[in-house]
């Protein structure tokens, strides 16, 4: 009997010793890398910003203050790729919307043209489609038929040097060309399909295929992925910096999600010959592979397979 009680104790000992380190492993943070991409830095566009200023004061002349899309201030002197493209988008919808209102100014023009010259104000007013047209105010009781194709003639010119100005502007966006600076981020997608959060250190390394040393990496809170118009926000990378926990100098990933997070060379702690030599690879878009090795807050270290950079942006 005594035998069969030391056995049970043990067996019970045992049994919830291997539990709980059972349940702490299934139920701890399982984070693996899906992903590297390299993203190189290009040279930036030096934005007229005379020019964009221009645009704003000739769309208050004109009633399209507000009209075809966001307002073009505060916008940084220098713009990336991205920034670029949402610009453009920005100035061809102000640009659609002047050309909408010119067609109806076109069609007003013609309009007042066949009505008989003793016409009254409220008989020509009528015909132009005032609440469509926007900065042509007349006194239907004074207004005469010379008053109003005047009024709509010189609205036209407005439109016309307002829409030269954007098309000047969009044409100099077109005849810009992207040039690789050979710096470049690493952007690594991590998934967590644990059921707790993790924490991975702000700290990792990369290894390029043609080189045996490692270089250090750290995730870069200032990327120059800021794009899109959104001056200092992150619309792409959200998980930058809001993960970042400065004291601890981790990341959190947390429990069940996938984040992209970006890391920059740390030329502070390594890497020298060896950095300016890929950033001349990437500067000329050759291709290479590259591994990324990262530390979690165990110090268990979270390897990455080789992925390919790409040769082309």
């Amino acid at each position: 009997m005594r035998n069969e009680i030391i056995t049970g104790v043990l067996v019970f000992i045992i049994s919830t010793i291997l539990g709980y380190h059972l349940n702490d492993y299934l139920s701890r943070d399982k984070i693996t890398i899906q992903n590297v991409e390299v993203i190189p830095a290009t040279k930036k566009y030096a934005i007229d910003q005379k020019k964009l200023a221009a645009i704003e004061d000739k769309s208050r002349g004109i009633g399209l203050f507000s009209s075809g899309g966001y307002l073009l201030s505060n916008f940084p002197d220098e713009l990336n790729n991205s920034q670029l493209k949402w610009l453009k988008r920005q100035l061809n919808n102000k640009k659609v919307s002047a050309e909408i209102i010119k067609d109806k100014i076109k069609s007003a023009v013609n309009n007042v043209a066949t009505m008989n010259d003793n016409a009254s104000g409220e008989e020509l007013l009528a015909v132009t489609d005032p609440m469509s047209i926007p900065m042509v105010y007349l006194d239907p009781k004074q207004t005469k038929k010379k008053d109003v194709l005047s009024a709509l003639e010189r609205m036209e010119i407005k439109l016309d040097d307002y829409i030269e100005t954007i098309a000047q502007i969009v044409s100099d966006i077109d005849s810009f060309k992207s040039v690789r600076t050979g710096d470049f981020e690493v952007v690594v997608t991590l998934l967590n399909s644990g059921n707790t959060d993790g924490l991975i250190k702000y700290d990792g390394t990369m290894k390029i295929d043609t080189y045996k040393e490692s270089i250090p990496i750290r995730v870069n809170s200032s990327s120059f992925l800021q794009s899109y118009g959104y001056g200092n926000n992150i619309p792409m990378y959200t998980a930058l910096a809001s993960i970042i926990d400065e004291k601890l100098r981790s990341t959190k990933i947390e429990k069940r999600s996938m984040v992209q997070i970006s890391f920059a060379i740390d030329k502070d702690n390594g890497g020298g010959k060896i950095i300016g030599e890929i950033e001349q690879k990437v500067s000329k878009k050759e291709s290479f592979e590259v591994s990324v090795q990262l530390v979690d807050f165990r110090g268990e270290n979270i390897d990455s397979t080789k992925y390919r950079s790409y040769a082309t942006d």
